[in-house]
Parts: C-alpha cells; structure tokens; sequence
C-alpha cells in the first residue's frame, strides 16, 4: 500500500511540474508575441472595413505619392572613404531602378493622379509644403509640379509587417512608429498612409507578381538620351557593349530582376487592376452602421 502510494505522489509530483513547464512556456510565447497595444486592435475586424473603404474613395480622387530611395548615405561614405569609382556606380545604379519605377507608374498606372518624391522629403511633405521638391520623369526637380490634392497615401518598396499598429487616431499617428514580424524579403510596392504605416487588409496595400515576364540579361535605360546598360540580378562577362564607361575604367552596372521596367511594370499594372476592382466593391461608407465609430481613424 505504501509502495503504491509513492508511486502516485511521484505521478502526480511529475503531472505538476510537467504542467507548470507548459504553462510558463506559453507565457514566454504570449510575451514574445505581446508587441500590439490591445487599445488600438479594439474593434479592429469591424473597422478595418469601414476605413478601407474611406481610404479607397478618397484615393480615387486624391493622389498616390510614391516614395524613391536613393542610397545617399551609402554614396556619400564611399566618396568620403575616396572611393569615387564605386560611389559613381551606385549612384547609377539606384538612378535606373528609379528611372524605372517612375515611368512604369507613369505608363501603367491611372487609378488616381501620382507623384514622385526622394524619400527624405517625405516630413517637407507631411508638414504641408506641396511644391518645390517633386520629380519628373527623368528624376529633375520640377517646381511646377504641384499636389492640389488634399488626401494623398505613400508607395514605396518595403518589406511588408504583422504590424504592432493598430488603428491610431490623428492626433497620435506621428508618433507611432511600426514594428512587428516584417516579411523576409521586400515587396516592390508597399502603400502606407501619410505617416508610414501600412495600410490595412482588405485594402490592396501591397503588390507583387508571382510569374515574371521575360527579361533580357541586359537592359538598357534612357537617361536624356544616353542609353545606359544595366545587367539583371549578376554581371555578365565585360564587353564594352554592355559596359558602362567611369573615369576610364569598364564597370558592369547591376539592378534586381524586380526593377527591370517589364517586371516593374507589370507590378504596377496588378496594382493598379487591384484598386479599381476593390474600389468598384465598396462605396462610400458614410452610410454603414459602423462609420461614426470608424471617423477618428479616417485621415
């Protein structure tokens, strides 16, 4: 008898320490995953709908500003280290990946008016400034050019997020900042609202093609009627045909397959089908039962 009691006082010794130990690693995972502030994921199922559907409407008549990286502290370290040769091939090489992106929105892309912007003008943008610093076709400041619309959203190339952010009112948008388990590779189209945060489902916030056209292993890339030569993803053997010339030196110039203009392109074209249908599906949403509750986080 006493033989089997200590058998049961061990099962159930064991039984209790195997429980605790599950129990405390999922509140490590709890804790792990605990990044989101519960306030602003209240309701969140029941408004995502009513501000992608505000948010789709608005850009219909409002503007899409696109965002261009340009790799100025990369650049400016290689010319302070005096490596101008490099400097000079990187600078070229983000200016065809741009030169792309702007004229494959400019073809493709007619769902809204659009813009292009370096992406350090991004806060002369947000604090009302809406001339003096948008581009052309050919990257060219054009102080012309000018946002009259008073909605606009960002796009750009980014990796997309299981965002720490939920829907924030106004009044404390600037001062979140987006975290969370970011994709492991980037997207070629990312939209965000005014503040950089991301957008959300079922609004078509990002863009990308799972088939890819065929692209030549060297492209060229009008640059004020100079045709520049760009290899796709590696370098190809030097020749001087698919070379580029830098203080007299033969360099290969490459760009990701991402940013060839009919890869890019047609990203653009699947964005752009994607927010005419979705705009087509959901109308203004002033009349929904929910749209009062949703008027804080319209902006």
């Amino acid at each position: 008898m006493a033989q089997r009691l200590n058998k049961y006082l061990v099962a159930s010794l064991f039984f209790c320490v195997l429980i605790n130990g599950i129990l405390a690693q999922n509140n490590d995972r709890v804790g792990d995953k605990e990044y989101k502030d519960r306030a602003q994921h209240e309701r969140f199922y029941r408004r995502r709908n009513v501000v992608s559907a505000w948010q789709i409407n608005q850009l219909k008549n409002g503007a899409l500003v696109v965002r261009l990286k340009t790799n100025q502290a990369l650049i400016d370290a290689l010319i302070k280290s005096n490596n101008i040769q490099l400097a000079e091939q990187k600078r070229l090489e983000i200016l065809g990946v741009n030169l792309n992106i702007v004229r494959a929105y400019y073809h493709l892309y007619n769902f809204s008016k659009v813009y292009f912007i370096y992406s350090n003008f991004t806060d002369t943008l947000l604090k009302g400034a809406r001339a003096g610093f948008f581009l052309d076709t050919n990257l060219a400041i054009d102080q012309t050019i000018r946002l009259n619309e008073k909605f606009y959203l960002l796009a750009e190339t980014d990796k997309v997020y299981n965002s720490s952010i939920g829907f924030v009112k106004e009044e404390n948008a600037g001062f979140q900042i987006e975290k969370g388990s970011p994709s492991g590779i980037e997207f070629p189209i990312v939209i965000k609202n005014k503040y950089g945060h991301q957008l959300k489902q079922p609004f078509p916030y990002y863009s990308d093609l799972k088939f890819s056209p065929k692209i030549d292993p060297v492209v060229y890339v009008n640059y004020y009627g100079k045709l520049i030569p760009y290899h796709i993803d590696r370098p190809r053997a030097l020749n001087d045909k698919e070379s580029y010339l830098i203080n007299n030196n033969l360099i290969r110039l490459v760009i990701p397959k991402m940013f060839a203009y009919q890869k890019f392109a047609a990203i653009v074209d699947n964005l752009n089908s994607n927010l005419i249908y979705f705009y087509q599906a959901n109308p203004s949403p002033e009349r929904s039962k929910h749209y009062l509750d949703a008027i804080p986080f319209l902006y």
